[in-house]
């Protein structure tokens, strides 16, 4: 079982992440995606989690995380160009792996109250 404590990190986590993304050309999606994972982390926290809540926004950021799997094989077939450097109009692609990233990690986190919602179904 999580600790309560470590619900309460991860949406402290990604509410941070959706405030940093303020700045985003696109905030409004990235907004909404990281907060609705700090809610989801919330929701456990408070033992009021629901499985189809969980279950959907899983479904969601999966499928969106799929959209970007072109984006990935691209930056691979490049040789795994720095992320880091600063974005410019001519490379997008850093942009969409970043973003990538960012999925994935709310993927991950999502998908670990997915597994934990069929352990321990309310």
């Amino acid at each position: 079982m999580i600790p309560k404590i470590t619900n309460g990190l991860i949406a402290i986590c990604f509410l941070a992440f959706a405030a940093l993304q303020l700045n985003d050309p696109d905030p409004i999606i990235w907004v909404i995606i990281y907060c609705l994972v700090a809610a989801l982390g919330i929701l456990e926290l408070f033992n009021l989690s629901n499985k189809y809540f969980t279950r959907v926004l899983y479904l969601a950021i999966f499928l969106y995380w799929i959209c970007y799997i072109p984006d990935f094989i691209e930056w691979a077939k490049g040789g795994f160009i720095s992320i880091t450097d600063s974005m410019q109009a001519n490379t997008p692609l850093i942009e969409n792996i970043r973003e990538f990233g960012g999925l994935t990690l709310a993927l991950l986190v999502v998908q670990y109250y997915f597994y934990r919602s069929y352990k321990y179904p309310k």
